[in-house]
């Protein structure tokens, strides 16, 4: 039985089973074993990294996990690539900046109740340029099934005169079936998006900034990391930049992801002064393939970005 017993009824035959070592080397190995257990004040790797599942390698594209590097006394928190010790030459990044600039960013600036209008012209933009890109992918999905249409038309012809190949382009058509019948179903898909126009409420917007905002600014780290989560689609570091990437969808109730981007300098994430920033007057945005437009509907005035080392831009 497993039953866990009294000590009274457990039966000891000292030395029964061979001995394999010492006791006195069993001693000295249990006493560096207590010896390497937590120290005051010594941090562990068990500590709780806000980003993790987020982050990833811009270099070799694999994860970018939370751990601790430096010697004895000198130990620090740092975000590391998970390839690091296999050849990929992407720094560490230390944690507590990258985790206090990524929540700053997004409750001192992007979610910031005086923002909110601000915000929501923002998202009506990338909308506009998400739905011509999903427009432009049933247009090519209504000119691929044409051409598919134009083949079985084509084997429809020759299953009329080459009768001996009658097994060999009968198949050709069932095949050419299935692959029409799996673009049709795609393009169902985005069009039945498409007509799923959401309504653009600064009230919603406002409510999400709020719910968003109270779970990442709680005490309690597994609110924190679900806000994170709730509005962070990745982060990408490379050893020059960090760009976060924002999903909005929830915001407007749309169809589709509604993906912000937002590209910062390591160097300027490293400054904790500029984390500390309220403006959300982007003077550039990248909403098309020329990366440049006029933000008409932004404050050109604004000196947020005046060192020129941030740009926010729609990404997709």
């Amino acid at each position: 039985s497993h039953k866990e017993r009294d000590e009274s009824e457990i039966i000891r035959i000292p030395h029964a089973m061979p001995q394999i070592i010492s006791y006195e080397l069993f001693n000295k190995v249990q006493a560096i074993l207590d010896a390497r257990k937590k120290k005051p004040g010594m941090i562990i790797s068990r500590a709780t990294y806000l980003l993790t599942g987020l982050c990833q390698c811009a270099i070799c594209g694999k994860t970018i996990n939370g751990g601790i590097m430096g010697t004895e006394g000198h130990k620090h928190r740092v975000y590391s690539c998970k390839n690091r010790r296999s050849g990929c030459n992407c720094k560490d990044i230390n944690s507590d900046y990258l985790e206090e600039y990524v929540i700053s960013l997004i409750s001192n600036c992007l979610l910031l109740p005086r923002n909110s209008e601000k915000l929501l012209n923002l998202l009506k933009v990338c909308y506009l340029k998400t739905t011509d890109e999903y427009k432009q992918k049933s247009d090519d999905m209504k000119e691929k099934i044409k051409k598919i249409n134009s083949k079985i038309d084509e084997n429809n012809g020759l299953f009329e005169t080459d009768k001996p190949l009658k097994g060999i382009i009968e198949s050709n058509i069932n095949q050419l079936n299935v692959e029409k019948s799996d673009v049709l179903y795609e393009k169902s898909i985005i069009d039945g998006n498409l007509e799923m126009i959401p309504e653009f409420n600064i009230r919603t917007v406002t409510q999400q900034s709020r719910e968003i905002r109270g779970l990442i600014e709680s005490d309690n780290l597994v609110d924190q990391k679900r806000g994170l989560s709730k509005i962070i689609q990745s982060i990408n570091i490379n050893n020059d930049y960090v760009k976060t990437i924002f999903n909005f969808q929830d915001f407007i109730s749309c169809a589709f992801p509604l993906f912000i981007t937002v590209i910062e300098r390591r160097d300027f994430i490293a400054r904790v002064e500029n984390h500390y920033r309220r403006s959300l007057a982007f003077p550039v945005l990248n909403i098309s393939k020329s990366n440049t437009i006029s933000a008409d509907f932004m404050d050109a005035s604004s000196t947020l970005y005046r060192h020129n080392q941030t740009k926010i831009y729609i990404y997709q």
